[in-house]
């Protein structure tokens, strides 16, 4: 829940649930782009096409990787609710939830 706490902070994620979402695809989108980038603008040697096109695939499954474990984080109050309801619905416990967000 610290990673939802953190985006929860920022005045325009405060609100708004998709936004958070939008913000954590849109940057994993974007890091194999902005590596690539820095590979190419700042690389010592000359590079080849395959090194690149190598470069690119690891630079995509790294990025699909963070983006996947991140979005895991940021639907734990989902999660935390789903559990909830379940348990109150087999069980008749009543769970104590996060109500601040």
């Amino acid at each position: 829940m610290q990673f939802y706490q953190k985006l929860s902070s920022i005045g325009f994620f405060r609100n708004s649930y998709v936004f958070k979402f939008l913000f954590v695809a849109f940057i994993g989108i974007h890091i194999p782009l902005i590596g690539i980038l820095f590979f190419v603008l700042f690389a010592k040697t000359n590079f080849t096409t395959t090194s690149l096109l190598v470069f690119s695939l690891v630079m995509t499954l790294i990025a699909t990787a963070v983006t996947l474990l991140v979005l895991k984080k940021l639907i734990q109050p989902i999660e935390l609710a789903s559990k909830a309801l379940n348990e109150y619905k087999l069980k008749r416990i009543i769970t104590d939830l996060p109500i601040h967000f």
